[in-house]
């Protein structure tokens, strides 16, 4: 005879898992806390309460759903609604706390120490809610641990000055915060589970998160009903009370100001925005950001989907590209994540603009012309295309490629030379040239020149070299890039110092004898040399600079 297996919904033990934990926790505290909390403080408890129940209603609602909504209401999504209801309770445990040291005349000294503690804790938790530091950190959660323990360890002599009300607050208090860190740390160790229940048989993955969310909200409501608690025992006026409303929109108001690049920000626009880049499957990229740190680069991309539902997969690609050599020397690949920014008009769009760090390697090479290089693609099934681009106001190095800046990675420099050979009027200086003295007609001559630039510059310019025939006058010439198509001169910049290597192709038909050698630089655009000095000051004949060598052939 077959086994009998039954099959049970993981949304149905989701619910019974909320209410075995929310039926208890309320009916408690409506019989044993909310008495002794003043009417204010029981009125904000109650919002706080009504609020994150209704978060949760909704994210039942919207169980799988996917789009918009289902990403506004996830209980695991980042920058939506639990998420700024989970960060606005903690801080207002935190500044509740805060009060409680500073206006309640009752509390101890210990008392209040404490409070001080609990209320930078919970202001820090905050901040790490909305920002992910725990992601990042592999010592933060560790140090969570450990500061749990020292304040069930601290509580034990701060509860021994307490009058019997106030301890009750204070077992509240580690009660919430220990549940939150059930939810927080505990839960979130646990993977997906696919498998069976003893004799049930789940119709979809068991998602621990569905647990986690939802044990933090309580429990924080727990620790602010104690903070809540402890300010109610003292005897506050009625204006102080009144103010403690403000206290959510407050931190509200302070979490936007601390997220300057918060997703939430609206705009009111007459027309949309005009794309800089348009990709097939209506795909754009409105927007871009980029700025050296520390170890490489940060850039932030605007991107705009077709609709919500096809973010999905969507992801872009970032390398920095040598442009001689075409190898990428970094590079980051990341989803589309659900950072937006409404945009109100017209024709409503949902873009969302991303943050990401490039990490370049300390050996990537210096003083080289580098792009920097977006693809955007889409990810199915293992499968990642590339998105094509059907219009652009950035220049494309290929049809998928976009050319978002170029860069140089400097070089450090050794001083400048007292003396050089030419000082040029935009700050570039030529402070020495080698070369061979004697040489054959048809073959190549090796000269070395090294420059410097005191000025950051943004033109393109070329060098000549002309050979001049000492006894007939004439001459030949042989133009290229001071440091060759590695380093353009509009990558140069203040301090940099470099040398490069010609190889010059002597014609064969080169009449015998000795020549003098002169160079200087003029602008790609116009053609026109730029002036140039010597080491005294004294301007050199057409700009043109006579080098201390001959060549004889």
């Amino acid at each position: 005879m077959d086994s009998l297996e039954i099959v049970i919904s993981t949304k149905i033990l989701n619910i019974v898992f909320l209410l075995s934990v929310y039926v208890p926790a309320c009916l408690i505290s409506c019989r044993w806390l909310l008495p002794h909390l003043g009417s204010a403080a029981r009125r904000l408890a109650g919002v706080f309460m009504l609020a994150q129940l209704a978060a949760i209603a909704l994210s039942l609602l919207h169980w799988h759903v996917f789009g918009f909504h289902g990403w506004l209401w996830d209980l695991n999504g980042e920058w939506n609604v639990p998420t700024a209801l989970a960060a606005t309770q903690l801080m207002s445990v935190g500044c509740v706390a805060l009060c409680s040291a500073g206006l309640g005349r009752k509390p101890s000294v210990p008392l209040r120490l404490y409070l001080i503690a609990i209320a930078a804790l919970c202001c820090f938790l905050a901040l790490d809610e909305l920002f992910q530091f725990h992601e990042t950190s592999g010592v933060l959660e560790d140090t969570y641990t450990a500061l749990g323990y020292a304040l069930v360890f601290l509580a034990l002599p701060t509860a021994l000055r307490l009058s019997r009300q106030n301890r009750i607050w204070l077992f509240c208090l580690l009660i919430g915060l220990g549940t939150a860190a059930v939810g927080a740390v505990a839960i979130e160790q646990y993977r997906d589970y696919c498998g069976n229940l003893g004799p049930f048989q789940l119709n979809e993955c068991f998602e621990p998160y569905h647990y986690e969310e939802p044990l933090e909200f309580i429990g924080v409501w727990l620790a602010l009903l104690a903070v809540l608690g402890i300010l109610s025992e003292d005897t506050l006026s009625l204006r102080v009370w009144r103010a403690l409303y403000l206290i959510p929109v407050a931190c509200v108001l302070l979490l936007l100001v601390l997220v300057p690049s918060s997703p939430f920000a609206i705009q009111s626009l007459a027309q949309p925005p005009r794309p800089a880049v348009a990709f097939e499957s209506d795909a754009s990229l409105y927007d871009y950001r980029i700025k050296a740190n520390g170890t490489g680069f940060n850039i932030r991309l605007s991107l705009s989907p077709a609709n919500w539902d096809f973010v999905e997969g969507l992801g872009f690609s970032v390398h920095l590209v040598g442009q001689v050599s075409g190898d990428s020397i970094a590079h980051v690949n990341s989803y589309a994540q659900r950072d937006l920014k409404f945009t109100l008009g017209p024709r409503p769009a949902h873009l969302f603009r991303q943050d990401r760090n490039v990490i370049i390697p300390p050996d990537a090479p210096k003083n080289r012309a580098l792009w920097v290089v977006l693809t955007l693609w889409r990810g199915q099934y293992g499968y990642f295309a590339d998105q094509k681009a059907l219009s652009s106001d950035l220049p494309l190095l290929s049809d998928t490629q976009v050319i978002l800046d170029e860069v140089v990675l400097p070089l450090e420099s050794p001083p400048p030379s007292v003396f050089p050979l030419a000082a040029f009027d935009n700050g570039f200086s030529l402070e020495a040239v080698e070369a061979p003295q004697r040489a054959q007609a048809g073959e190549t001559l090796a000269l070395r020149f090294t420059w410097r630039s005191d000025e950051d510059s943004q033109d393109d310019y070329a060098q000549f070299l002309h050979f001049v025939h000492e006894e007939s006058g004439a001459w030949w010439g042989h133009d290229q890039q001071p440091l060759g198509p590695r380093l353009p001169t509009r990558f140069w910049y203040q301090g940099l110092a470099d040398s490069e290597t010609w190889q010059v192709p002597l014609p064969a038909e080169l009449a015998p004898g000795r020549y003098a050698i002169y160079t200087g630089l003029y602008r790609a655009s116009d053609n026109k040399r730029l002036a140039a000095r010597d080491a005294e000051g004294t301007p050199w004949l057409d700009n043109r600079v006579a080098l201390d060598l001959v060549l004889n052939l």
